[in-house]
């Protein structure tokens, strides 16, 4: 279920943005209470420009807007409002004059047993609360955000006598929807704003192509920052048709998706992603597209430890690579199939299939992965015992990365530094490079920061 199959706002279906904007600002000035409306806006700058707009339309009517923007996930909203509200209070008893008295409280604007209205002679306060997305994921089958929204939906109107407004993507909204339907239920009003095609082409414009190493590069919070507009983006170009020029556009964003949620160690929603990717590819009859889907989902297999669906998917991708002539393609998945060989022990196989790798590379001129393979020949040399060899390889490898910005990889190839240092028995150097390794996986969020962190706790045991 979606929002478009939940019934619709008859004031706000197939109309203007405009004239939708307004509805809601006369909604908001009746209002009276405790009132809860939710705005759709899948895009950060059309919900910016409607809530400008909005705050505008409301500035005559004395109705003063509070805008709380959540960057964080949280698990419950009640504390966060009524914490914005006694400091709105606080601020406007500062503000007073010496001889000025409080207006009487009338019922409607009396305390509440935890919190205060605003007396009826200061302007009408509604509330706007963004980036609740970043607390509903698909990690969690029911997030503790929905959970408490639930719970305590009577609280919301015992303490927040104001118009409360939640503007949401719609992928939230049809978690809250779902999840929190008794919360849900307590709406006064719906209002949807359909995507805008040149804002929603120039998000999609901006996020496809962004090199696998940057978006490894980015923090913890960028990546998390990064999966909501492209979910947003995603579900407008699910309402903006079914042409050849949207499916495009879904697919290399579903790609997008898998490729965030993989680096973040979620590997069940990259799956998804993946999946969905290559389903619009096939209909698409896009070749190329099916390669990578075939080769991201080998890599997911991989990970999860699936090696012999990991090995047959690889071999899907690169017969449609070599078919195609892709020789960038033909390099990545040679060098997939060789860390598989390496993993089960084929270390003359892995060898093999990482000269050929590095090989295309090298003419190609791509230095990401020339980088790549030189660090895992740099494994396999360790593995063998050609430590020297080994350390030759990780630096050629380090100075490449350093040089593109490859934060990621510069993790990686320090904790084979590290792991190459402990073999030799220095553990000084070893629990040193641990440690810059390690600051760097927690700065981006990456699920290799625990195994880092495990060597390095092993190392200074075993030094004490």
């Amino acid at each position: 279920m979606s929002v478009q199959d939940l019934p619709s706002n008859p004031e706000t279906t197939a109309e203007p943005d405009d004239v939708i904007v307004r509805r809601l600002a006369r909604s908001l000035d009746y209002a009276e209470g405790f009132w809860l409306g939710f705005a759709k806006s899948n895009a950060p700058a059309q919900r910016r420009r409607l809530a400008a707009l909005c705050k505008d339309l409301l500035e005559p009517l004395k109705v003063r807007v509070l805008e709380i923007e959540l960057t964080e996930p949280v698990t419950d909203l009640l504390p966060i409002l009524r914490e914005r509200l006694a400091q709105e209070r606080a601020a406007h008893d500062e503000d007073m004059q010496p001889n000025e008295a409080p207006a009487p409280t009338s019922e409607a604007s009396a305390p509440t047993p935890t919190g205060e209205a605003f007396a009826p002679s200061q302007p009408k306060l509604a509330i706007f609360v963004y980036g609740l997305e970043h607390s509903i994921t698909s990690r969690e089958a029911y997030p503790p955000l929905l959970s408490s929204l639930n719970l305590n939906r009577e609280l919301f109107r015992q303490q927040v006598p104001h118009p409360l407004l939640l503007w949401l993507p719609e992928y939230a909204l049809t978690a809250i929807a779902r999840k929190a339907p008794d919360f849900w239920a307590w709406r006064s009003g719906l209002y949807e704003f359909a995507p805008e095609r040149e804002a929603a082409e120039q998000s999609l414009a901006e996020v496809s192509g962004q090199a696998v190493h940057v978006t490894e590069s980015l923090s913890e919070r960028a990546k998390r920052e990064r999966l909501v507009m492209l979910k947003g983006l995603l579900d407008d170009y699910r309402e903006l048709g079914n042409g050849t020029r949207e499916q495009e556009a879904r697919a290399s964003i579903l790609n997008e998706i898998g490729l965030a949620h993989d680096v973040l160690g979620e590997w069940t929603e990259a799956k998804q992603a993946y999946g969905e990717y290559l389903t619009i590819s096939r209909n698409l009859n896009d070749g190329a597209r099916e390669a990578i889907a075939f080769h991201n989902l080998g890599g997911i297999a991989q990970d999860r430890g699936e090696m012999e669906e990991a090995r047959r998917l690889y071999y899907e991708s690169l017969e449609i690579e070599k078919r195609l002539d892709n020789q960038s393609g033909v390099a990545s998945t040679l060098h997939n199939l060789a860390m598989l060989a390496q993993n089960q022990g084929e270390l003359e196989e892995a060898r093999r299939l990482f000269d050929e790798s590095l090989e295309i590379e090298k003419r190609l001129g791509n230095q990401g992965g020339v980088a790549s393979t030189l660090h895992q020949l740099g494994r396999l040399a360790q593995d063998q015992g050609e430590l020297e060899e080994a350390r030759r390889l990780y630096d050629e490898s380090l100075e490449i990365k350093k040089r593109l910005g490859n934060q990621n990889g510069v993790a990686l190839t320090l904790g084979q530094l590290g792991r190459l240092a402990e073999d030799e028995g220095d553990k000084v150097a070893a629990a040193r490079l641990f440690r810059e390794s390690l600051s760097i996986f927690e700065r981006l969020g990456s699920p290799n920061a625990e195994i880092v962190r495990r060597s390095l706790a092993r190392v200074e045991d075993e030094s004490s």
